[in-house]
This record gives structure tokens, sequence and C-alpha cells, in this order.
């Protein structure tokens, strides 16, 4: 059956004929623990060859999306593990450097323009588009991200030599093709219940949106109820027709990514100064953890705000999530609100949860959400106890952070809006309530206001901000795999790709 138009298909099934020609990863996580991003520009004149490159890579190694849930449902029935994961991703650059037709180049506007147009570096104006992210100058960014980026090569697996074979294979297939611009690794980090985590020890990727209806039976299953909040999304909230796909129903995403360091002691120290602010020097370690996550929308292993006041057991991938600030407890009167969860803080910042339930004004929040497949990094590991976990007597103030990625239909209305219009405004939806204190960036930020206790509509000012610093990144395409392998009709692999040959052979043996 044929996609609708508009992609407004709720709730599909695995073997859908489309996800055939979808890459993996954008409805559904590869969920690998490592990863590593090789970010790379093709030289002059190697047109045919790049093309060559690209078919040949995909056609071996990137799995379709219905590819991916096969080898899922594999890992769970058996227990065997999928293998390596790649994605292949294309700048605007790439597209017109390969000299595809204007008809078949993906349409949107940012990402055309790229990320650097929509910071406020005043060097890389471009009309009519606003330069409102509060972004760093580009000559602040890390090496390479502000150079010429073609291609984002993605590669995961829950081995990490296998990661580092493969990326050494693809550096080496591209030799005299492509220049490499940077690498990036990333390190899956997981809390005592297993649940996902990033450095400050707060649980992530919680409440993502839903596209398999088994995903969505899946949470039911778990005890995970949809009373208040259906995570379920329509397929337009990722996807857009691809134009140089090979089939009717040929679908892409357009992709974020951005390297945000993160300074843990800072957020640290903040997270101590504020619980002093609100209950003072002699405040109790539960009223300490409350001042987190304030700050959070969530305390440290999922709990939210919105429907307890102290943390709450919760065991693996059962983070609760059935909630908006309306509903189960009302908590966005503009008099009295923000009392059990600031209407600052990052998660209600990023995702305010009004879906509309009986309110048509406010059903517009919902077209805005991303879907989001971070992934932490440590330029310079971090202590481990024995365990595995992190040893929180040490807290950098650098050289770790989140790798942000995010898939979107349109990057304007869904990860910059959440970025300007959310985070970066301090008169969001209910005033003058401050900037969110993790992400949010304005050049003289005012003090939030804080409740000086659980459900408490008395609040004091502090400021928290300036503990995550962006570091660089860009705007990319995940195309449909026919366009990919359709670039080239060279049947014979490029003598560099043979590489792969022996890496085939050594990831089997």
């Amino acid at each position: 059956m044929p996609l609708t138009t508009d992609l407004s298909e709720e709730l599909i099934s695995p073997g859908a004929p489309f996800l055939d020609d979808l890459q993996g990863n954008i409805l559904k996580g590869h969920g690998r623990d490592h990863t590593l991003s090789v970010f790379f520009h093709f030289n002059a004149g190697q047109q045919v060859k790049a093309k060559a490159w690209l078919a040949s890579f995909t056609k071996r190694f990137v799995p379709s999306a219905n590819k991916q849930l096969a080898d899922t449902q594999l890992f769970k029935d058996e227990g065997l593990p999928g293998g390596i994961f790649t994605n292949v991703f294309l700048t605007h650059k790439c597209y017109t450097y390969l000299g595809i037709p204007e008809n078949k180049i993906p349409t949107d506007a940012k990402f055309r323009a790229g990320m650097a147009a929509s910071n406020n570096d005043p060097s890389t104006p471009i009309p009519g588009l606003n330069s409102s992210l509060n972004d760093p100058p580009v000559s602040d960014w890390e090496a390479g991200f502000g150079g010429l980026i073609h291609v984002m090569v993605l590669i995961a697996d829950d081995n990490p030599y296998f990661v580092r074979a493969m990326k050494r294979a693809v550096i080496f297939s591209l030799s005299g093709i492509a220049t490499i611009m940077r690498e990036q690794a990333g390190r899956g980090l997981r809390n005592a219940d297993d649940n996902g985590i990033e450095h400050n020890g707060y649980a992530d990727g919680v409440s993502q949106p839903l596209f398999y209806a088994k995903d969505v039976q899946n949470e039911l299953d778990k005890g995970i109820r949809h009373d208040h909040w259906q995570p379920q999304a329509p397929l337009s909230l990722a996807l857009v027709r691809d134009k140089g796909g090979k089939t009717p129903d040929s679908c892409g995403s357009y992709l974020v990514f951005r390297k945000l360091e993160q300074n843990v002691k800072s957020f640290k120290d903040k997270e101590k100064a504020l619980a002093v602010e609100l209950f003072g020097p002699s405040h109790t370690e539960a009223q300490g953890e409350l001042a987190g996550a304030m700050v959070v929308g969530r305390f440290e292993n999922g709990t939210p705000l919105a429907l307890d006041g102290i943390e709450k057991p919760i065991g693996k991938d059962q983070v609760p999530n059935d909630y908006t600030f309306e509903s189960p407890n009302n908590d966005s009167n503009n008099v009295t609100g923000g009392a059990r969860c600031p209407f600052h803080a990052h998660t209600r910042k990023n995702n305010p949860r009004t879906d509309g339930f009986g309110n048509p004004a406010l059903v517009d929040n919902k077209v805005h959400r991303i879907v989001r497949r971070g992934i932490p990094y440590e330029d310079v590991p971090r202590k481990r106890l024995p365990g595995g976990l992190l040893d929180d007597d040490v807290q950098p103030t650098g050289k770790v952070g989140l790798l942000f990625m995010c898939f979107q239909a349109n990057i304007f209305n869904q990860f910059e809006f959440i970025q300007r219009v959310w985070s970066n405004n301090e008169d969001f939806e209910h005033g003058a309530v401050g900037i969110s204190p993790i992400i949010g960036k304005t050049p003289t930020p005012i003090d939030q206001k804080w409740p000086v206790g659980y459900n408490n509509s008395v609040k004091k000012p502090f400021l928290f901000s300036d503990v995550v610093t962006m570091k660089g990144g860009g705007y990319f395409f995940a195309p449909s795999l026919s366009f990919l392998k359709g670039l080239s009709t060279a049947t014979a692999i490029p003598v560099p790709l043979q590489i792969f040959d022996k890496l085939d052979a050594f990831l089997v043996s």
C-alpha cells in the first residue's frame, strides 16, 4: 500500500515496503553503545569515484529500516547481535559537488544554507533566514566542523574494536578520493538500572516519538501508560519525500549534528548553589536532589517532577512518561504554575507537552518534536568504578559531553524552533521565566524563577546557565538507499573499497 502524500500515517508495522528504501536509525534508534562519525569532503575532480564510493559502501553496509528491525528481532529471539551499523548523511554542498540536478536536491532552506548561517556569526549572513541560534562564531568551532564537509558516515557497534576497524577501512577506502575533516567517537553511558544517562548523571533519551505500533505496545506492556501523553507520531514528523529516490515512496530525513561540551563541575557546583539558595546551607540530601531535578525537569533516574517531588524507583526501560503539565497534576496556571516543574526546566522547555487534549490552540506544539539519536562522548576518558559506572567524585570541566543528533522533516520548524523559540526564549509561554538552564543561550540572560519547595508557588531568582558549549556541527540529509545506490552503475568495486572484503572476513572470524 503506497504512503499517503502527506506522510500522515501513524503506527506503521515492520515489513512495510517503503522501509526497504529508508535508512535505518531514523524511525528507531540503532541501539549500539559505541559510535564513530567520520566527516570528510571529496577532492576536486573525483566526482565519478565519489559516486562509486557512496553507491558501493551503501550497498554493502547501510541497512534499511526493515533490515534493522529484522536484526533487532533476531537479537531478541536468539541473542544474535546485528553487527556493525552504518548511516550515510550528505550536506547540500555534497549534492552540488556531485552534480545532482536541482529538482532532485532536498529543498529545506536551512539544510541548503548550513548550520553556520543560523548562528550569530556576522560573516555568514543569509538573506531571509533568521540568524538566532546564539551559537559561538564558526571561528571558535573545533577543527573540521567549520570547513567543507560533504559526508558524515556514522559507524556503530557494541564492540568498540569493530567500530575502529570499520573506521580504518573507511578512511583507507577514501584514499585519493576524499580528505578526512575529523573523526568523533561516542560512548553510551548507563546508570545502575541500565538506563541511558548523560555525563551530569541524568536519564537521557526519554520521551521519544514512536512510529511503530509494536513500540507503543511494548511501552504499555512495561507498564508505561498513555492516558495523558500519547508518544506516537506521524511519519511526517521525521520523513520527507526523497526526490532523488528510485521508488514512488522513497523517503529521507534531515539530520542535525551538534557537539555539545558539558562542564560537569560547573553544573554540579551550580546545582549545589541553587539548593543553598532555595533551602539554605543545611538543606537535606533530598532537597539537593530536588534542586537538580528542577534544573532538568526530572530526577537523575528519570522520575518526572510533574508527577513526583521525590525520586521513585525505576526499572530498566520503565521511565515514566505519561503526563502533561496540565494533567494529572495541573502545573500550568500562569500565576501558580511552575510550582511542581519550573517553566524553564530543560525538559519542559524542550517539550512543553501541550498536545491539545480538547484545546485546538495547543495542538501545534507536537509538530515541533524531534527524533533524538544522540550519544555521550569522552574526548578524555572519565574515571570509572569497578562496575563500569562513572566515578561521580571526578567532575570534568570539559572534553566530555553529548553528540546531539536528531532527525526531522523541517529543520526550521523543529530543531531550530526548539532552540530559538523555546530554549533561548526568556519569555517562554508564561512570561519572563528565563532560558533553558542546560542549552539556552542569550547574550545577557535574566535570572530564572525557582520554587522554594515542591509544589510551592513562592519563587526565588537564581541564574543557572553556561554549563554547555556548542563546539561545532552541521546540517545533513539521510537520503533513500535507492538514491545512494543509484549514484553509480559501475559493477567493479573501486580498488580502495576492496579493503572491505578483508574487513568482512575479520568481523565474522
